[in-house]
């Protein structure tokens, strides 16, 4: 059997390692432009940084929080099938996909892995770095009227 030079038949311990640091790489982008645009808001007072803070904690929030409410709402809707025929869905898929597996010659089962790897958030943070780290500080004395 020819063998595809896109298959990966063993994959080594780097590779768990590097979907893990990806999969968490984005929410540390977000936290880390929170943080910056929140130093930045204190240390010049300017409000557009207050808008791109609120992002970034809208952000987090949809990463961290919606995941258990949309959870919750699925949890009490009434399913549209019952239960007994999504196994039997299941079961059927499972079954055809070993089936055309072993058609092929496969003796594992292939798994799709899907990154996400989030360079416009990292892009925007370090945008909001360079433009933050020029601004001059905010006169907060009580002497300037």
């Amino acid at each position: 059997m020819p063998t595809n030079l896109n298959d990966i038949h063993e994959s080594s311990w780097i590779f768990p390692l590097l979907f893990e640091a990806v999969k968490w790489l984005y929410p540390l982008v977000l936290i880390l432009g929170l943080g910056i645009a929140v130093c930045a808001f204190s240390r010049c007072r300017k409000r557009g940084y207050l808008v791109v803070a609120f992002y970034f904690a809208l952000c987090i929030f949809n990463l961290l929080a919606m995941p258990s409410i949309n959870r919750a709402i699925q949890a009490h809707r009434k399913p549209n099938i019952s239960e007994q025929t999504e196994k039997k869905i299941d079961e059927a898929i499972k079954e055809a996909t070993d089936r055309v597996l072993k058609q092929e010659g496969y003796t594992f089962v292939p798994v799709k892995k899907t990154v996400n790897f989030s360079l416009g958030s990292i892009i925007l943070v370090v945008g909001l770095w360079l433009v933050a780290r020029r601004e001059p500080q905010a006169n907060t004395s009580s002497d300037s009227k």
